[in-house]
């Protein structure tokens, strides 16, 4: 067993401290549900080169015991190929009493709740540096928040999809500071005007304004033949 998790330690360090890309996202939906991901990315060169397959690694990691409770799907592109390490939490509690993977990525990390205000503050590990336990080096952390954000320390922000991202591959250690409202979407997913404006809705809106107006063109008409009469 010891040559098992060395074996996979060894492939993990291989694979994820080797220039690739490695991204670790956490996502919150609007019921709180918690998804944990770690997606690793390497050039097909590089892997070849190597003499590593993506199944080696995925059938690799299944035998890790702390890793059983991850979902592993293999990732093979046409340039870069990888695995994506996932599971989901039913709640913050849920994640931060379960997640093996966290106390990976971060040294410290806490989520407090103040009335309806969500508090994260964490700090990352220095996930550069090989370490015995098979430690892996994260270029970035995303966060995605379906709520409105009071304020928050991350570098990029994609404000179409929500998600706030810290760059880590100058600064391994970093502190990771976001406050956001557990209220309704500030998008505006609840409003009405919103929902009518979003997919197909305009469209109605279009339609049935021109049928009124096609319908008030013609009682004019009508009524202008009756005063002729």
């Amino acid at each position: 067993m010891n040559k098992i998790i060395k074996l996979s330690v060894l492939v993990i360090v291989l694979f994820l401290l080797s220039g690739c890309n490695v991204s670790y996202n956490l996502t919150f939906d609007e019921y709180m549900n918690v998804n944990e991901t770690i997606i690793g990315t390497e050039y097909n060169s590089v892997m070849n080169n190597k003499n590593i397959s993506v199944d080696y690694i995925v059938n690799t990691l299944d035998q890790i015991g702390e890793l059983l409770q991850y979902t592993k799907q293999p990732i093979n592109g046409t340039l870069t190929s990888g695995v994506n390490i996932t599971q989901d939490f039913v709640n913050i509690d849920d994640y931060l009493s379960k997640s093996y993977l966290r106390s990976k990525v971060f040294n410290s990390i806490n989520i407090n709740r103040k009335s309806d205000t969500i508090i994260i503050k964490a700090t990352t590990r220095n996930t550069k540096q090989t370490t015995p336990d098979g430690t892996m080096a994260i270029n970035g952390v995303n966060i995605k928040i379906p709520y409105q954000v009071i304020n928050h320390n991350a570098d990029t922000v994609d404000e179409q999809n929500n998600i706030y991202t810290w760059q880590l591959d100058d600064k391994p250690i970093r502190d990771i500071n976001i406050t956001y409202a557990a209220v309704a979407n500030y998008q505006g997913n609840n409003n009405f005007l919103s929902n009518i404006l979003s997919n197909k809705g305009v469209y109605v809106v279009i339609v049935i304004l021109a049928i009124a107006i096609i319908v008030g063109m013609w009682l004019i008409v009508q009524n202008k033949k009756n005063n002729y009469l």
